[in-house]
């Protein structure tokens, strides 16, 4: 890797977004970091998101854009990654927006620390809550870990800060993010799969403990759409975790584990539909003295989740 200044490919999948793709791509062009590769994923968007693609790029050498049949964003994430030659690998969702110094701030830790991965905070805003791009992020706190104090650190409760959960808040080394790739049967967790991934093949990770990622809640977006059979998904994602971690000799980081697995299974169930059930009544059985006994879950949450095997 080049260490003075590294260049860092954006992936951005592109779909139905025309209406917040301009504001989107200007906090990106606009990085105080320049030595960038923005790459735009044009997964057959039927509005005018193309034309707004090649217009960018137009305005912007540091901008290519692949157009492509629509495949979903595992997809065109993974034909992002294929294509880029940076030395670090981002990700951008086209309908949220970046601070102007968040790939500046995040490639000096990693660069300073020797880091294989970063990640930074973030914040939400949506039509009612407007994003402000001019705040000030003066001081703020980052932390060195390992993988497996990383691991510790997305596994515990009521933590905003996981490494485990959405690609957009990471930075991470090309060589790495190369190696894995997006899952494309899975229509949900596809993110918090990759996260985890990336972050096994890690050795010295990093945090900034400040929302330079802004995440826009869309109403009518992916996240606003999930379905039974999406619940079903993150589900079996949190478990397949659960299980690689149980390969680890490393008792209390099982215990950790386990207890994230069972709180997002406790989450996620009541979203479940019947007609889904079936597929999660063996996790169910076999997990049930672990659902009883967890401190994490009322016992009225308990009582219900028992009944679904019925």
């Amino acid at each position: 890797m080049r260490m003075d200044k590294p260049l860092i490919s954006i992936i951005i999948p592109v779909y139905k977004v025309e209406k917040f793709l301009d504001r989107c791509l200007k906090s990106v062009v606009n990085q105080t970091y320049k030595n960038l590769e923005i790459i735009l994923i044009d997964d057959g968007s039927p509005d005018r998101c193309p034309e707004m693609c090649d217009f960018w790029a137009e305005k912007d050498n540091r901008i290519k854009v692949i157009h492509k049949k629509n495949a979903g964003v595992s997809a065109a994430r993974n034909d992002g990654l294929a294509v880029a030659k940076g030395d670090l690998i981002g990700f951008v969702d086209s309908d949220d927006v970046i601070h102007p110094s968040m790939y500046e701030e995040m490639v000096s830790y990693l660069v300073s620390q020797d880091c294989d991965l970063v990640s930074c905070g973030y914040s939400d805003f949506s039509e009612d809550n407007d994003v402000k791009l001019n705040i000030e992020i003066d001081s703020y706190s980052k932390v060195l870990l390992t993988r497996d104090e990383a691991m510790r650190f997305s596994f515990e409760k009521d933590r905003k800060e996981k490494f485990i959960k959405a690609v957009w808040t990471l930075l991470i080394r090309a060589s790495i993010a190369r190696s894995v790739k997006f899952d494309c049967s899975l229509t949900n967790g596809e993110d918090i799969k990759f996260s985890f991934e990336v972050l096994m093949k890690a050795n010295r990770v990093g945090w900034l403990f400040a929302p330079f990622y802004m995440y826009y809640q869309n109403k009518n977006g992916a996240v606003a759409s999930i379905t039974s059979k999406k619940q079903v998904e993150c589900i079996n994602v949190f478990y397949e975790i659960y299980l690689t971690v149980c390969t680890f000799n490393d008792k209390a980081l099982k215990k950790e584990a386990y207890l994230c697995f069972l709180r997002n299974f406790s989450y996620f169930i009541f979203g479940v539909e019947k007609k889904d059930l079936r597929e999660l009544r063996g996790l169910i059985f076999k997990n049930i003295f672990g659902i009883i006994r967890s401190p994490d879950i009322y016992w009225k949450e308990k009582i219900l989740i028992i009944l679904k095997l019925f």
